[in-house]
Order: C-alpha cells, then structure tokens, then sequence
C-alpha cells in the first residue's frame, strides 16, 4: 500500500484525537518510500500544532515534544513531494472544481500527482488519508482511494 497524509492526519500522530490510534498503526507498519506527504505539511502541521498550544490545548513540554518528533519525522519518515508549478498549477483547477481552500487543493494535487507516479511505476493506487471531509470527497471524485481517520475511532 501506498499512502498519501494530509496535514489534518498528521497531527493525529502527535495529538490525541479520534482516529490517532490508526493513523499511528499505518505509521508503524510500513515504512518511508509507502507514506506519502507534501512539503507544505510541514508549515501547516507546525501552525497546527502552535494553534492547539496557544489555545491551551497542548501544555509547553508536550508542545515541544511534540515539534520535535513531528520536525524529525518530516525529516527523516515520510516521502515528500515538492510543491512544483505542475502542482501548482493542478491545484488551481482543483480548487475551482471542488470549491477547496488553497493549501487543500494543494494537498489533493500533490496526492494526485504520487498517485499518477505510483500506478505508473508500481501499479498501485493510493491512499488518500485526511480527516477534512470536503477534501475526502473531492479525492474520491477525483479517482483516489480515501480513508478518514475519524471513521476509524
């Protein structure tokens, strides 16, 4: 299996939420070249993570250790594509189609943009995962296959 995270799953693997415990189960059983993301999850899920601190949802050390393993693994776990202007450029269709907000049409173009690859090159689809329903819905019509993590509490 081929994997493709958008920032709204990430987070799960740092914070607690509904679906944490499966999203961390797919993390642990497969490794690097199956989980996909793109290079923006790395602003966005460090606004994520700053957001839920500044809030008082997250107290200073488990914010930082959070950072830390999040900036580690970004690093050094997970396949990242590059936001190119094809992306770019894909990701404006698609947020005319779907009617997404910017960085989700980005999320959705660079999916697409591994899958095209994967089925290319090793005959397999991927998984979408994204606990946004409106981008859930945009990659199903757009031909991925999609798991929510919150469908899987």
């Amino acid at each position: 299996m081929i994997y493709f995270f958008d920032s709204s799953s990430i987070v799960k693997l740092y914070i607690e939420e509904t679906g944490s415990d499966w999203v961390r189960k797919i993390f642990d059983n497969y490794p690097t070249p199956h989980l996909w993301i793109s290079r923006i999850a790395g602003p966005e899920v460090t606004s994520a993570l700053t957001r839920r601190f500044r809030s008082d949802d997250l107290d200073k050390e488990n914010y930082q250790n959070c950072l830390e393993y999040f900036e580690l693994e970004y690093a050094q776990n997970f396949s990242r594509t590059d936001v190119t202007p094809d992306i770019l450029q894909s990701a404006m269709i698609l947020i005319k189609r779907h009617n997404l907000r910017s960085y989700d049409g980005v999320q959705l173009a660079s999916a697409l943009s591994v899958n095209r690859d994967s089925e290319r090159e090793l005959n397999q689809t991927v998984t979408f995962i994204s606990a946004d329903n409106q981008l859930c819905t945009a990659a199903e019509m757009e031909g991925l296959i999609v798991e929510n993590p919150n469908d899987h509490p």
